[in-house]
């Protein structure tokens, strides 16, 4: 049997960050992990006033989101699922 020949997540953030075309995403509810890891690839995030964002795995997300929202907004997102921070984020 084959070894995994599917991207994994670091793969699919590098693909979305160097894509030629800005990517924009939609975070409705939680955001954790992975798909966090995906919005802060993205160019733009858009969110609804529910939205909680948090618990960053390992995918460049801890290097990108300091970047983003600043080292004291990403310390606090990391450390808690506060929805309360000054970064790039449309909310709806």
């Amino acid at each position: 049997m084959a070894g995994w020949d599917k991207p994994d997540l670091p793969d699919i953030c590098l693909t979305i960050k160097t894509s030629k075309k800005p990517i924009i995403t939609g975070i409705a509810g939680p955001a954790m992990g992975g798909a966090l890891e995906l919005a802060l690839a993205c160019v733009y995030r858009v969110a609804t006033p529910d939205a909680l964002m948090g618990l960053l795995q390992g995918a460049g997300g801890a290097q990108r989101l300091p970047r983003i929202a600043g080292l004291e907004a990403a310390t606090q997102m990391i450390q808690t699922l506060s929805t309360n921070l000054n970064m790039p984020i449309c909310r709806c």
